[in-house]
């Protein structure tokens, strides 16, 4: 398995000359498109490095779902940078700052720091949509795990969803987020799947981004002498998906080294209503009549708005009776441009019934974020 290759598009260039940072803990190999392994450091800790064994398999990649534009760099398993082009990087002993461009459809930008925890390097990723049409954007990463002192022959560990489309324990993926080679045995959610010579792969949604729009978030790569600091760390950090590289018979101490890669959604989001609706007073309406339910769910660092988010009307005596559920597959309408969502909503229609209060709670990933309660009268 090791360097299986995949064709990509058809612009292949050879990575830009990088860097090697450290904090003094961790030390990363970065090349200038912001993949790992470049002179010969991957992912460094203790003396031992989990990347640079047996191949150069670690990468990342951004695709358009929609044009099918992609652009990925990964050593190799893709053989260097495949449709991207290097607009600037940039490094000190222990920052690196990476800005390259997909084609004409994306600007994506790496921005290595030291995190809050000595065992994690944090990197803030910025996706901009550069072309003249919306976007539904793909972030993946992959690594091939190789760890200290049982190099090809170690225990991976996935956990989270936040965001994750698809994740296996195939590290000789590909990073062109449009092809899967499928995994090597252990998809989704898994906890020590092994012994054997395997790594992560992890797609995120980053979701619809209209012309000119970007939308951040937070990789993690790092290492902890045993399971138990190494959870502390993305606790930390407040990452939402990770995976875990451990040693053969370290599987459960995570001694003497537990390699890490973390995932963060960078937004705080915000949850705002447009009137008639609120989030702090209820509205009355006859059963009968309609309403333009309005709302943005948008936050400081501007979150982009995406399929994971979903409208539900229920019961507000007991949350429990379901009126509408997912209405985004349905009638729920998205504007790219005043990041805001809008349903005409009519009690009679969804089946509510009068003299009941109504809440109209918004998910995002999942997640209740906030409601709106609705009085319905005769």
């Amino acid at each position: 398995m090791k360097g299986k290759k995949t064709s990509g598009p058809s612009i292949l260039a050879a990575s830009s000359p990088g860097a090697v940072i450290s904090n003094g803990t961790v030390s990363l190999g970065l090349y200038g498109e912001s993949h790992l392994t470049f002179n010969n450091v991957g992912l460094a800790f203790g003396g031992n490095d989990s990347l640079t064994p047996g191949c150069y398999c670690e990468g990342w990649g951004v695709a358009d779902t929609i044009s099918g534009v992609t652009g990925y760099a990964n050593e190799s398993t893709d053989g260097g940078v495949q449709n991207m082009t290097m607009v600037s990087f940039g490094s000190t002993a222990s920052t690196a700052n990476s800005v390259v461009r997909i084609g004409s459809t994306f600007q994506v930008t790496h921005n290595w720091h030291p995190s809050a925890t000595p065992n994690l390097y944090e990197a803030t990723v910025g996706i901009t949509n550069i072309s003249g049409a919306p976007v539904d954007a793909v972030y993946r990463r992959v690594m091939d795990w190789d760890i200290a002192p049982s190099y090809f022959y170690e225990y991976v560990t996935i956990q989270g969803t936040t965001d994750v489309i698809k994740s296996n324990n195939n590290g000789f993926n590909t990073a062109n987020p449009l092809v899967d080679y499928g995994s090597l045995g252990a998809t989704g959610q898994f906890t020590d799947y092994g012994p054997t010579d395997q790594g992560a792969m992890i797609d995120f949604r980053i979701g619809t981004l209209a012309p000119g729009q970007s939308k951040q978030f937070r990789i993690y790569y790092g290492a902890a002498n045993t399971e138990a600091n190494a959870l502390s760390a993305l606790t930390t950090v407040g990452a939402q998906v990770y995976s875990l590289g451990q040693p053969n018979g370290g599987q459960t101490t995570g001694a003497p080294n537990t390699y890490i890669f973390g995932y963060a959604r960078s937004c705080q989001p915000g949850l705002a209503f447009a009137s008639p609706l609120s989030t702090t007073s209820a509205y009355t309406m006859p059963r009968a009549a309609t309403i333009d339910i309005r709302f943005t769910y948008a936050g400081s660092n501007n979150c982009a708005l995406d399929d994971s988010v979903t409208l539900v009307v229920r019961d507000a005596a007991n949350a429990r009776t379901r009126y509408v559920a997912h209405v985004l597959h349905r009638d729920l309408e998205y504007d790219p441009m005043t990041m805001e969502y809008h349903v005409l909503f009519s009690p009679a229609t969804y089946g509510v019934p009068a003299n009941t209060t109504a809440r109209a709670d918004v998910y995002f990933g999942g997640t209740r974020v906030g409601y709106a309660l609705i009085n319905v009268t005769p």
